[in-house]
């Protein structure tokens, strides 16, 4: 993905040294889908499907990168959520504050950090995912290093632009085919099913002393135990700092 993405934009810009083929051309268009869910919500579970079907079967054209992330503000009503975090919570509450008027709840989607809607709003998900694809969007790329058996060293190449100076990138590890069963709460007795489940969000760290001027950043990632490395993936990102618009992303499995 992140080189078909290089290539298409050196197509784009008149400088491949070679033909501009057209898997290049038509290769989708990452568009980010960060789900503020909880395994305490009722409504949750169909937006947890909706997202793993999008996935599945994404729009034409669209690559979904689901950042399906547990908020910690339902544990106190009846069940604790074993992959809440307080990082994701305040990451929705910057984003309510800084963009949607304070509007914060569950299930709540993000698209590519520029869009609110509910995460169960098919129509108004699709609408904005067809918007969003239009905008430009910097090429980005993975690599992997060998390294000890549960750590992942990762390197990502990010086609920074000059107006890309307030952008960070972000790594994070994503889990699919994650089940959890639910004793009480809201969903309680219930099993629930979910795909693209961060288990680890991190900011990667420049290769060199500017990082306004970086292109190459590296990140070190903890895989978690008696977790198929078949279900897991990296994503990277990067996002401007000041109204934390999404401006490019790449999803790379681990098998």
């Amino acid at each position: 993905m992140g080189r078909a993405f290089f290539a298409l934009m050196l197509c784009l810009a008149g400088l491949s040294a070679l033909p501009c083929s057209a898997s290049a051309a038509d290769a989708p268009k990452p568009v980010v889908l960060e789900l503020f869910t909880s395994n305490s919500c009722e409504q949750c579970p169909p937006a947890n499907e909706f997202m793993r079907r999008l996935q599945a079967s994404p729009p034409p054209g669209i690559e979904p990168i689901l950042l399906s992330e547990h908020v910690d503000y339902w544990n106190p009503y009846g069940w604790v959520d074993r992959y809440s975090s307080a990082q994701f919570t305040e990451r929705q509450k910057i984003y309510g504050w800084d963009n949607f008027q304070g509007k914060i709840y569950t299930p709540q989607l993000i698209i590519d950090g520029r869009r609110s809607t509910v995460g169960t709003w098919e129509n108004d998900v699709h609408a904005a995912i067809r918007d969003l694809a239009t905008q430009a969007n910097r090429p980005v790329s993975i690599g992997f290093e060998p390294t000890q058996e549960q750590m992942l060293a990762v390197q990502i190449d990010f086609a920074r632009a000059p107006e890309d100076d307030l952008s960070q990138i972000w790594v994070a590890l994503v889990q699919d085919n994650v089940v959890a069963k639910v004793d009480a709460g809201e969903n309680g007795g219930r099993t629930l099913h979910e795909d693209g489940l961060v288990r680890t969000l991190i900011q990667a760290r420049a290769s060199g002393s500017d990082a306004t001027q970086a292109t190459h950043y590296r990140a070190s990632l903890t895989l978690p135990s008696g977790v198929d490395r078949a279900d897991l993936a990296v994503v990277a990102f990067a996002q401007r700092a000041d109204n934390h618009a999404i401006v490019g992303a790449t999803r790379r499995p681990l098998r």
